[in-house]
């Protein structure tokens, strides 16, 4: 198998945008249905300008109101305390204004009294109850109540035997949450697996690498994570802890993070923001979305950034520009259509990253922030990426689903290795190139959902059919060693000009699989789920000399029991095929592909909401066992060499805890093990890169000033080992991040300002170490964030 590729024109922000939209004609989309925000809290708001109180009250509570300031001018309100629901609170504060409060889509509008006989615009709902459009919020407000579990649907997080944190826009903005590597700040199972700076992000869950191919979603569909991922359209984030073989098919068994992203507002909205950073950072965007027609049918949202992104490192910068179209469309009352286009590009430098040193210890004494790279040592990358989605109402009982995408990475992949590390500080400088490389990701679902009862038994029953294609075109790489350099008295050498080899198909993985599953209710505190994938896997490799192909079934079975409508106690049971990993550039097979490989999962576990929902709790137990991949120190070859387990405990909790007060809490203690490897050295040994001690916790506080917020972030690792016998490790890490938040109008306009200091200690630590390769972390970073509507 064989392909040839050209490398892309490099694209300009402008026309990257005008790319966006010319690539949007013709396409569409639905108005995704509203979520309610059925629990009461406190009120205490007091009298005065009713837009001002209106304002705060949404901010509070995590809810989209979205309105013409001209309904509310010179209208006044008067002091409102008690405990309220949103709906509840607006309309009091709304009371005798003349203007009420109207449901959407995506969450609340203001409209005027219609007098008796006139009508107003009704927002439409477009799907059954209980199972909100994709796209949807899975739930307004700080903390998430539902989430799109793979397969299932949209389900409610208190009714799934499996462990599901949902990261929302609110966490995401107050966090300051730019990209994935962030996401650590907000769930303790994650933790960095790649963070060579300059590059992308790639993280772990529970100890476990996931796949750049297989883990990474977007609205539910694949995307090949090997460039960074905007967050400028990111609605919100869906972390799957632990193995989803049959929720999403062919995927490691760490998890799964699953991207989704805004959509169009019910009435129209306009947005500039702006990032800056002590490094030099400038990032404006802007975002605009809003109705076409004028039966709210039809509606569009256009993101779209353009500047420079700066690191803690000196001389590394990324050029970058993003645009984002999407478009929502409700044909009919029972079917919707959903149209995604999004074009990406960076260019930038990097810093490669440390390894051990000849007498196989950390280097000591290096400044994190010292550029050790080369200026002809580029990361460039193109993504592009289109999806269609159709959601059809058979009946209040049944309904269809449809969805597609096809996402495309280009990158060349120019690098200045350090190798060979001497005690001295001297490294060998080692030229990497590969150019015209293209990762294309094609998948399909189609999907069958429908609600019956049998005898006393409610049965939600889910069935389709997936498709999933992935081609990686890349050419033999120059890697050689062209200079010499020091650790503490960096030499800049001129650019070795290696040739690679021109591009053809290295890989190509092929999944085709046919699921099905019901969930069963058997009364108000025993459900039941069954699940059970088949997967025709074809896998080629221009490294390997066979074809793997075959048929992989893997089921999955779970109990849940809810001793009280607000805690959910389940078990579960889960396997799913993983593939295999690619081995490094050092390795001696360096690029090959190991061959696919089965996994098991058993967890059990306690879901709680507490204070009429504002706190959810999780508490879970779990054992995941694999096969083990490394790379062996003596042979220096990357395989297969006996089994990990991974058994651990995973405590979180989310929401308000006290008036004012909300945080984002947890930890994971793992007992991380290498099983029967063959070497007796290394059995029993933590495998390379796990922490087996994690803990996060992130608070959110009001102040006593009206739209003033601080924030507070700890993070904690443990230490990780560097090789296979546990001879060296990385040493834990604790590390604290503070910010505050300023949310006003200007002149009734929402406006808000946020400042967030990283490591506000500016404490030197190792973030990861993988495969003998030691990545920093960041710097004290100071960050602004400000946004203005228009």
């Amino acid at each position: 198998m064989s392909s040839s590729f050209v490398s892309p024109r490099k694209l300009s922000p402008l026309v990257l945008g005008l790319h966006l939209a010319m690539a949007s004609v013709g396409g569409a989309a639905f108005f995704a249905s509203p979520s309610a925000l059925a629990q009461q809290s406190s009120v205490n708001i007091p009298a005065g300008p009713l837009s001002a109180s209106l304002n705060s009250l949404a901010q509070q509570r995590g809810v989209v109101l979205s309105y013409d300031p001209a309904l509310l001018d010179g209208l006044n309100n008067t002091a409102l305390n008690g405990q309220y629901t949103f709906e509840q609170a607006a309309t009091k504060l709304l009371a005798g204004s003349g203007v009420a409060l109207q449901p959407t889509s995506a969450g609340y509008t203001l409209v005027k009294n219609s007098p008796a006989g006139t009508s107003t615009l009704k927002a439409v709902t477009v799907t059954a109850e209980g199972e909100p459009a994709y796209g949807a919020a899975a739930a307004a407000g700080f903390s998430a109540k539902n989430a799109k579990i793979g397969v299932l649907g949209e389900r409610s997080l208190l009714e799934t035997p499996f462990s599901v944190n949902v990261i929302s826009a609110e966490q995401l903005e107050n966090a300051g949450v730019k990209n994935l590597a962030n996401l650590v700040r907000l769930d303790p199972s994650l933790t960095s697996s790649f963070s060579a700076v300059g590059y992308y992000d790639a993280i772990s869950i529970r100890g476990l690498s996931l796949n750049n191919w297989t883990n990474y979603y977007k609205n539910g569909l694949l995307f090949a994570n090997q460039a960074k991922t905007p967050f400028e359209n990111i609605e919100r984030v869906e972390v799957m802890r632990g193995l989803t073989g049959f929720l999403q098919g062919f995927a490691a068994p760490g998890g799964a993070i699953n991207y989704v992203t805004e959509r169009p507002t019910p009435t129209w909205q306009r947005k500039a923001e702006i990032v800056v950073d002590e490094f030099g950072t400038f990032m404006p965007g802007i975002d605009v979305g809003g109705p076409l027609t004028e039966d709210g049918r039809l509606g569009i949202r256009i993101n779209a950034a353009g500047g420079q992104e700066n690191f803690f490192v000196d001389e590394v910068e990324t050029d970058r520009g993003f645009a984002s179209v999407a478009l929502d469309w409700l044909a009919t009352d029972r079917l919707t259509i959903q149209f995604d286009a999004q074009v990406d590009q960076r260019e930038g430098t990097t810093q490669p990253s440390l390894e051990l040193n000849t007498n196989g210890q950390v280097p000591q004494g290096v400044d994190p922030s010292k550029y050790l790279g080369q200026p002809w040592a580029t990361y460039d990358t193109l993504t592009r990426e289109y999806a269609l989605a159709a959601d059809l109402r058979i009946n209040d009982q049944w309904k269809a689903s449809f969805k597609i995408n096809d996402a495309h990475l280009y990158r060349d992949d120019f690098s200045a290795n350090i190798g060979n590390i001497q005690a001295n500080g001297d490294f060998d400088i080692q030229e990497y190139k590969s150019i015209g490389e293209v990762r294309d990701s094609r998948n399909m679902e189609f999907a069958v959902r429908g609600d019956l009862t049998l005898g006393t038994v409610r049965h939600e029953v889910a069935a389709g059919y997936t498709q999933r294609k992935l081609a990686a075109v890349f050419g033999n790489s120059v890697f050689r060693t062209v200079g010499t350099s020091n650790l503490y008295n960096h030499v800049i050498i001129a650019d070795p000009n290696g040739v690679p080899g021109a591009p053809s198909l290295a890989i190509l993985n092929r999944d085709k699989g046919v699921f099905i599953s019901d969930f069963m209710t058997f009364n108000d505190k025993w459900q039941a789920l069954l699940g059970l994938r088949s997967s025709d896997v074809e896998f080629f490799s221009a490294f390997s000399p066979t074809v793997y192909e075959d048929t992989v079934t893997t089921p999955t079975a779970a109990l849940i029991y809810k001793p009280v409508p607000s805690t959910s106690i389940y078990a579960s049971y889960v396997e799913g095929l993983e593939q295999g990993g690619t081995a490094p550039a050092s390795a001696n097979n360096r690029n090959e592909q190991l061959e696919p490989v089965t996994a098991e999962q058993t967890e059990i576990g306690v879901k709680t909401e507490w204070f009429n929902g504002g706190l959810v709790t999780t508490a879970a137990l779990f054992e995941t066992e694999v096969p083990l991949s490394y790379l062996d120190q003596a042979s220096n070859v990357f395989g297969y060499f006996g089994t990990r387990r991974h058994r651990g405990l995973e405590l979180t909790g989310t929401g308000q805890v006290w008036e004012g007060g909300r945080i984002n809490a947890g930890l994971v203690a793992l007992d991380a093990k290498s099983l029967n490897t063959g070497t007796p050295a290394n059995d029993g040994k933590v495998p390379q890169g796990v922490s087996e001690r994690q803990a996060t916790l992130w608070l959110d506080q009001a102040t006593g000033v009206r739209g003033l917020t601080a924030q507070f972030g700890l993070r904690h690792s443990g230490k990780r080992a560097l090789d296979a016998q546990n001879s060296v490790f990385l040493p834990a890490w604790t590390v604290a991040d503070v910010g505050l938040r300023y949310a006003t109008q200007l002149q009734g306009k929402n406006a808000s300002v946020g400042l967030l200091v990283q490591n506000v200690t500016d404490k030197t630590y190792f973030n990861e170490g993988s495969f003998r390769n030691i990545y920093f972390g960041s710097k004290r970073a100071l960050s602004l964030t400000a946004s203005l509507e228009f």
